[in-house]
């Protein structure tokens, strides 16, 4: 096992760092609070190269021999670097102590929420709507990149008698406005965030297809029984890297507030076990 040391913005080959041969898998473990950029390119990147982040100790395995793995970190960074074969670590159980296996240690386990937040890849937006008319409708522009998007939820509030909230892709091509604010649910360290967020002034000459069930918030007709405040809509979605989601809020009262908050997680889908 080699111990790597990254310095800022300085690109390292691992397998030169780690004296592994080209074509072995390597096992790849961050000991940063920051995260480690890998790179599969067979010379020193650029940052226009495609790249997946390796976050605090995280492992990934590597099959990229072939092609040369570098690392990248924008800040004073440690990683450890393995032969993944010759080491042994081949599955999931890699990742449990083998004390663990003897009731000599406990192994922590988080919510997936937790680890988000902890790791600064949790993010939320909100938009509040005023004085909405009857049928009226919103859209707004949800843009991924490199990296998916996984929209956990959409969580409404309204003082009507409710809204229909819908997905579409294929829409007509819009000219993007200044995109919205999106805030990290760890704002001291936040992670690499690659996706953006727009507000749309008016609606698209056509919606496209719909990608997405539609969500129905309705409430009763009475006005004691009208409104909802924090309502969980939906089970989330996961919106792949290169795509643009068009949210389409419609109104089913006159004169009704209404406020949306998305829950959203951006990065690599799954924890990176060896395989």
């Amino acid at each position: 096992m080699a111990l790597v040391k990254l310095l800022p913005g300085v690109p390292v080959d691992l397998y030169a760092a780690a004296t592994v041969a080209v074509g072995r898998e390597l096992l790849v473990e961050s000991l940063s609070e920051d995260p480690i950029r890998l790179f599969t390119t067979t010379a020193a990147p650029s940052p226009a190269d495609g790249y997946a982040l390796l976050h605090h100790g995280h492992r990934i395995v590597s099959g990229y021999g072939h092609a040369g793995l570098w690392a990248v970190s924008l800040d004073e960074a440690y990683i450890t670097v393995r032969d993944a074969e010759a080491g042994g670590w081949h599955g999931p159980e890699a990742m449990i102590p083998a004390t663990a296996l003897r009731g000599l240690r406990a192994v922590n386990v988080q919510s997936y929420d937790e680890s988000n937040r902890k790791l600064g890849t949790q993010w939320g937006a909100s938009r509040r709507l005023l004085n909405a008319a009857l049928n009226q409708k919103y859209y707004s522009i949800l843009k991924t990149r490199t990296l998916p998007v996984d929209l956990k939820s959409r969580v409404f509030s309204y003082n009507g008698a409710g809204l229909i909230a819908r997905f579409y892709t294929g829409f007509t091509p819009q000219v993007l406005p200044a995109a919205e604010p999106v805030f990290c649910a760890r704002p001291a360290r936040p992670a690499f965030r690659d996706f953006d967020l727009y507000a749309l002034p008016a609606a698209p000459a056509s919606p496209g297809a719909r990608w997405a069930a539609d969500l129905f918030l309705e409430g009763a007709a009475q006005v004691q029984g009208k409104g909802a405040i924090n309502a969980v809509a939906g089970q989330g979605w996961v919106i792949d890297p290169n795509t643009e989601v068009l949210l389409e809020i419609e109104s089913l009262d006159a004169g009704q507030n209404i406020g949306v908050t998305l829950a959203l997680y951006n990065g690599l889908l799954d924890l990176p076990l060896p395989q």
